[in-house]
């Protein structure tokens, strides 16, 4: 007597798609501005580092409701299309995070680059940034261009 019943139809699996990665951050994301910066020892920089990035948004007109600001620290690996699906961002400004990082093939000529949708900014991480004369003029000059 075969224990086993015959003929039993086994259901096929299916590849489950990979669920949209969601991220932990401050802001409103109103006007689909995506902030990345990248420090693993604070939440978002060191003090010199806040303050900068305070001035920052506001030279461009922004207000905490308008962005959304993510620690890259705490997403290691993340590419830049995981936050694109999460965010749909519009902007994005980069501080800290390499391009490679992102896995975008492209290169930052110190200009804005467009890349699909989304016009992204890349500068120095904020701490260094902050003592950083030269990559604060370049920064500046592409914000003017935003605004």
């Amino acid at each position: 007597v075969n224990p086993y019943p015959e003929n039993v139809e086994i259901p096929s699996i299916l590849a489950e798609p990979e669920p949209a990665k969601t991220f932990r951050f401050l802001g409103g994301n109103k006007k689909s501005v995506l902030i990345l910066v990248n420090d693993p020892h604070n939440d978002v920089s060191t003090e010199q580092g806040r303050e900068l990035l305070r001035k920052i948004v506001k030279a461009v007109d922004l207000g905490t409701p308008d962005f959304a600001l993510v620690n890259y620290a705490n997403y290691p690996g993340t590419d830049f299309t995981a936050f694109h699906r999460f965010f749909k961002p519009e902007l994005m400004l980069s501080f800290g995070v390499e391009i490679s990082a992102l896995k975008l093939n492209l290169t930052w000529q110190n200009e804005i680059i467009l890349h699909g949708s989304t016009r992204i900014i890349f500068a120095p991480n904020l701490h260094k940034l902050d003592s950083d004369i030269m990559a604060k003029k370049s920064l500046w000059g592409n914000l003017q261009k935003i605004k």
